[in-house]
């Protein structure tokens, strides 16, 4: 018994996206090598991060995305307000998705339409988006 074309399809979609994806993380790693040693640590950190981290961070799939802003766009949160209001929390929030490594199941909830309803079972950021989707007022980090 064989598989389906459907099945098929599927195996080797994920194949591709998964090959476009490491060349995605090889290419931005590349370019920030490029970068002289202060230029490229200014602008890892400005990201949030540091260099040790952006390189764990690469070893994820989906590691070239941050789906923090669709994330807090399907919860209701205005992610650009956010940002400009809680710089420093931001990045900490942006951070951990990053560094997390539930991004496949995250990329299929929000592709699915499902992440308002599943993110609690997975999202490393989920109590902040919780506090932050209900309105409570919460101490910024």
């Amino acid at each position: 018994m064989g598989i389906s074309a459907l099945e098929s399809w599927k195996v080797w979609h994920s194949a591709v996206l998964a090959y476009r994806d490491c060349k995605q993380r090889y290419a931005a790693m590349k370019e920030v090598d490029a970068f002289e040693q202060e230029e490229g640590s200014l602008i890892v950190g400005e990201c949030g991060s540091s260099g040790t981290e952006l390189r764990s961070a690469m070893d994820y799939a989906f590691a070239s995305r941050v789906y923090l802003p669709e994330a807090m766009r399907s919860l209701g949160i205005d992610a650009d307000t956010f940002e400009a209001s809680n710089a420093s929390w931001h990045r900490s929030l942006r951070r951990t998705c990053m560094l997390c490594a539930e991004r496949r199941r995250c990329e299929a909830a929000l592709a699915a339409g499902a992440f308002e309803t599943a993110y609690r079972d997975f999202c490393a950021n989920g109590t902040d988006l919780a506090a932050l989707s209900s309105g409570k007022s919460v101490a910024p980090r």
